[in-house]
């Protein structure tokens, strides 16, 4: 991994737009460009410097603290080219996993169990499910998840 004094003798990051800018010339790109470049299969935005890829979420955060971070960062807002540093913050795969959509059918934590016509509610902390129990409707299966994650999860609780 390249060394802090390298990237910003390179690029430039402004930490309220979350942008992250060239300073010096690259071949046709001028010095102060923008950088816009995007995964194409994840969405988040990314930075090439030589002769490798790296996310721009964890270089902005490595142009800001002057380190790279410990663990996975998590965009707050869950915009993944939303770089502003008020938007980034330090989280373990298991609390950026709870800052995710809910799923299409059924709201978040909750599954219909066909057999017996009943709503079952469970969180997972960890790679580990934890079963929070059945619940004649949706709602109610959903207010369980609710309460336990902002007590398993805390500020990384997404409950919508």
């Amino acid at each position: 991994m390249k060394s802090l004094e390298g990237f910003r003798n390179t690029f430039h990051y402004d930490p309220r737009t979350g942008d992250i800018f060239w300073k010096v010339r690259r071949g046709p790109v001028k010095a102060g460009t923008r950088i816009t470049n995007r995964w194409p299969s994840n969405g988040y935005g990314r930075i090439r410097f030589d002769g490798r890829e790296y996310p721009a979420h964890r270089v902005a955060w490595l142009l800001y603290y002057g380190q790279w971070p410990k663990g996975q960062i998590d965009h707050i807002n869950r915009d993944r080219v939303d770089n502003r540093i008020v938007n980034l913050r330090v989280a373990t795969a298991s609390e950026n996993s709870c800052n995710r959509d809910r799923p299409r059918r059924w709201m978040k934590g909750v599954t219909f169990i066909r057999s017996i016509g009943k709503f079952q509610a469970q969180i997972k902390k960890d790679g580990r499910s934890r079963y929070l129990g059945v619940y004649p409707t949706e709602r109610e299966a959903h207010e369980a998840y609710c309460a336990a994650a902002h007590l398993i999860h805390g500020e990384f609780a997404r409950v919508i």
